[in-house]
């Protein structure tokens, strides 16, 4: 099976759904708080809100075509992940699939994996750098701009509360997907010698390598050093960092809406 269609079978799976459902939500959430902001400006007569009427148009305007792009790259990235994935499992058939081979031969075979994700991560690292860093000041900003709202239009307009809230809602959303996502491609590329690590030598056909455990054993060895997964410098995104991230945005969420 070539990876294409390896690939083609994966778009079946319960994570494409669960992606474009997600981008079906935060597409309506953007929606949602662009024309709550917009009713709120235009049925306020609160002095700076008449004042500034126009500024804040145009602000909400930019808004909306920055939050439509980023979506859209976040998604992008986030499809791109589950590429890596199927490719990740692909080359686990590769190595199965070699006859009258030699340790070299599954080297070379992960290598070629190893390529792909460290070109793809090459590609992506300053965007995600970028936008881990701009969300993460963004989410200040908007608690900065919050806080310096007129109290009275705040807390007492359901539909400016509302508003607000799926804001913060969507900062935190597009702060941790491209988390889960590197930790995914990580863990799916550690997934490949973790599952090699799990089997004996019947499991593997006449002539393989692996028949020897000690090929295995070297194998594993070289796959750890190797580190293959999604690096920006020296930092290896996991699924502690993914999940630090988003009890961290969680908890700004929770944090600054009810202060």
């Amino acid at each position: 099976m070539s990876p294409s269609i390896s690939m083609m079978e994966d778009v079946d799976k319960t994570e494409i759904y669960v992606l474009f459902l997600a981008f079906v939500i935060i597409v309506a959430l953007i929606s949602t708080t662009m024309v709550s902001f917009f009713y709120v400006y235009y049925q306020s007569d609160h002095l700076l809100i008449m004042h500034f009427r126009y500024q804040y148009i145009i602000i909400a305007i930019l808004s909306l075509l920055a939050s439509w792009a980023s979506v859209n790259t976040c998604h992008v990235f986030a499809i791109s992940s589950f590429t890596l994935g199927t490719f990740a499992q692909d080359t686990f058939r590769l190595i199965r699939d070699v006859q009258n081979g030699t340790l070299d031969d599954v080297i070379r075979i992960h290598e070629d994996l190893c390529t792909v994700v460290f070109n793809t991560v090459s590609a992506y690292s300053v965007w995600f750098v970028l936008h881990w860093s701009t969300y993460g000041a963004g989410f200040v900003v908007d608690t900065i701009i919050i806080y310096h709202m007129p109290k009275e239009l705040l807390w007492e307009t359901p539909m400016m509360m509302f508003g607000i809230f799926l804001q913060l809602v969507f900062f935190v959303y597009l702060f941790t997907l491209p988390c889960f996502c590197a930790a995914r491609i990580t863990n799916k590329c550690a997934g490949v010698y973790e599952k090699i690590n799990c089997t004996t030598s019947e499991d593997w056909p006449a002539g393989h390598p692996f028949r020897d455990r000690h090929n295995i054993a070297l194998f594993i060895s070289y796959a750890k050093e190797r580190r293959c997964g999604f690096k920006v410098g020296r930092i290896t995104f996991n699924t502690s960092l993914a999940w630090l991230s988003f009890f961290f945005g969680l908890t700004a969420l929770l944090s600054h809406f009810f202060y």
